[in-house]
């Protein structure tokens, strides 16, 4: 049989990995398996083989990217954290020296699969009927994921963005109810969600959100700094970082900020408009004046988790033992499936 390689979330239960692979082993042949979390292997690939991009300009910046050359001597340093943006958790883990640091890893509950639920109903409630989960339904749960990456965006002043949209708002109504709403330039766009009919049609609720200043296309990746936005009592992602960044520099005996003088973003959400941006500058405000911060994106951010575990299998990483569990067929067989991974 032959070896596999399997990525994980962080923080993977015990008995999730046995199954895994006691289902590899007995239904089929493996000889050896791997466990891995998928954010760890795309920061050893824009480590160890690829590059990453710097962190994108969004709503603050010039909006340029660089293209950074392939290793440590790029973007992406042997010492920091990488941040896994994922569809069902957020993932924090520490790389100290090229080797994930697991003790210290974090797994935050707002995820992507979790933004797409909350829009949906905040949707529903604005149209007055249900999405449901209907593929052919344009924003249903199964495709709102993706109008969700292409439309919504992290502002970078949330305030300051919800204001903005209240005056033109306001100014669009106002030209309405004098009759000059179509010569008004500001009104070329399409009226918010929480205005349109709940008689449109299907085709015409999706353009409306892709096209409208709707409050939403704004709040959804907020979650991220404001987890209170979806009821969740927990850090935002900037001070989860932070956190974990004194943590492990205290613990590892590192230079203080060493973890975020290299923060890789990786998986879907990542792709928000301004989220690199929106993060470094609310760890700026955290940190000492002048320290050195860098936020990167990873070269792509939805498959090089996969490119990096097809490395690790092609044993292109350094500290090989340390991005995943491994357990052979002799070992499973030996010791049964209640023992491995222990």
């Amino acid at each position: 049989g032959a070896e596999v390689v399997v990525t994980e979330c962080v923080l993977n239960p015990l008995m999730s990995r046995q199954c895994t692979a006691e289902l590899l082993f007995e239904s089929y042949g493996a000889s050896r398996v791997h466990l891995g979390p998928d954010c760890t292997f795309a920061y050893g690939y824009n480590l160890f083989v690829g590059g990453a991009k710097d962190k994108e300009g969004g709503g603050s910046g010039s909006g340029k990217r660089r293209r950074m050359d392939k290793g440590a001597s790029g973007g992406v340093r042997r010492t920091g954290l990488v941040l896994g943006l994922g569809h069902s958790a957020t993932e924090v883990v520490p790389i100290v020296d090229g080797a994930p640091d697991f003790q210290h890893s974090l797994r935050v509950g707002v995820s992507g699969m979790g933004l797409t639920s909350h829009l949906q109903s905040v949707l529903e409630v604005s149209h007055g009927k249900a999405l449901g989960n209907r593929k052919e339904h344009p924003l249903s749960g199964f495709n709102l994921a993706e109008e969700m990456k292409a439309s919504c965006y992290v502002s970078a002043d949330y305030r300051e963005t919800l204001r903005s949209i209240q005056q033109s708002q306001a100014k669009k109504e106002g030209a309405a109810a004098g009759g000059e709403g179509e010569g008004d330039e500001g009104g070329a766009m399409a009226a918010s969600l929480t205005s349109t009919s709940g008689h449109e049609s299907q085709e015409d609720m999706a353009t409306t959100f892709a096209t409208s200043e709707s409050v939403a296309r704004v709040q959804i990746p907020e979650i991220y700094f404001q987890p209170s936005i979806a009821g969740l009592d927990q850090m935002s992602i900037p001070e989860t970082l932070f956190t974990l960044s004194e943590s492990v520099s205290g613990a590892r005996r590192l230079a203080d900020y060493a973890p975020l003088q290299s923060v890789l973003l990786v998986g879907g959400s990542s792709l928000f408009r301004g989220m690199g941006a929106r993060i470094e500058a609310e760890l700026r405000t955290r940190c000492r004046v002048g320290a050195d911060l860098r936020v990167l994106r990873a070269r792509d951010p939805s498959l090089d988790a996969w490119r990096g575990a097809a490395a690790y299998a092609n044993g292109l990483f350094e500290k090989q033992e340390a991005y995943a569990s491994s357990v052979d067929r002799a070992t499973y067989e030996e010791v049964g499936v209640n023992r491995i991974f222990m």
